[in-house]
This record gives structure tokens, sequence and C-alpha cells, in this order.
């Protein structure tokens, strides 16, 4: 019987009944011996027997049930990032700058036209959280995108994305419009206003 300890990297979690589902599903296969799922890593350390089960395996079981799993090899590995608020090549070049000189990080490259950027990094040394916070400490918005999504589910993410934050801004922009009306117009239809607001 051989024992090996892998690790995944996961995409597609929200919360901690994500990745407690992830490793109640995992825990379950035949072979493996135990799943433990970081959220704030978006990793997936599993020990499992060889003979009985593969990594291929676990990741397409992973998939079953809505996430995606890449196990990682030879400490390295390639996350991407739908990236918002590029305006022009100095936005896209000043990521790649930035990315590059983190030492974990062995290559990353940023498509502007596409709003995409390929992270190849040592996942022993950091993480795919931290590779984004350093994306987002520029003035940006990095979302992690699943392995294997086209460019049409890319886009569309991206585009869900930027709705939700207009969505956000619109609920703010209506409440202070509100408060305005009831200052400004409030008394003519015989709404009260308090007596610091009150004309006296």
């Amino acid at each position: 019987m051989s024992i090996r300890e892998q690790t995944f990297s996961v995409t597609g979690m929200h919360c901690a009944a994500c990745s407690s589902r992830i490793e109640r599903v995992v825990s379950a296969l035949t072979g493996v011996e135990s799943a433990s799922v970081n959220l704030a890593t978006e990793e997936m350390r599993c020990s499992y027997e060889t003979d009985l089960i593969q990594d291929d395996k676990i990741a397409e079981r992973v998939s079953e049930i809505g996430f995606g799993a890449e196990p990682l090899q030879n400490n390295e590995a390639e996350v991407e990032f739908s990236i918002q608020g590029m305006h022009c090549a100095a936005c896209s070049t000043r990521i790649e700058k930035v990315l590059n000189k983190l030492e974990p990080i062995y290559s990353a490259e940023v498509n502007l036209a596409s709003e995409q950027a390929s992270v190849h990094f040592n996942p022993s040394q950091i993480n795919v959280r931290e590779v984004r916070e350093a994306i987002e400490n520029l003035g940006f918005k990095a979302q992690r995108t699943s392995a294997g999504l086209d460019d049409f589910s890319r886009r569309r993410v991206a585009v869900e994305a930027q709705l939700k934050e207009m969505q956000e801004r619109l609920i703010v922009l209506m409440t202070l419009a509100t408060i305005l009306f009831y200052i400004s117009m409030g008394e003519m239809v015989g709404l009260p206003l308090p007596a610091a607001l009150a004309p006296h």
C-alpha cells in the first residue's frame, strides 16, 4: 500500500459551506484517507492510497459537485484572473512588473484586451489569495477564473462582477436620493423634518 500526499488548487468556493462540502465528498471516496480544504488559500490537502485512486479521479469528483480542482505538481502552479480597472497598456504593464518582482512567481502575463492575467508561481511559497491581493493592492479588482473556461465564460464572469458593482452603487445612490428628497420636499408632502433640519 502506497500513501500519497497531494495538494490541489481548488476553484469556485465562496464560503465555509463550500469547503466543508468538498472535504466531505472527497473523504468519502474509496482510497482517500483524509482531505482538508483551506478556503483562504483555495487549496486542498489530500492523503490517499495510490493503488485505489489517483489524483485525476479526485479532481473529477470535485468537478462533479460544481467546483474545480487541479493537482499542483513540482512546486509549480498556474492560475488565471479576470482583472477589472485596467484602462491602458500602462495598467497591464504595471501589474506584470509588480507580480514578476515577487520571488515565488515564475512569470506573469497580463492581456489588456481580454482583461486576463496568467500567473505561474510556486505554491509552497505563495498562495492564490496572496497573488490576488498583490493585484488588488495596486487598485485593480481581481477574480480567479477556473481552469478551462472559454473566452465567453470569462467575459461573463467579468460582466457579472461589473453588474454586481453597479447594483451596489445604485443602492447607495437611491438611498442618498431618498434622503435628499425627504429633506427638500418632505414638508410639502406633509412629512415632518427633524428639528435640526426644520427651518426656524
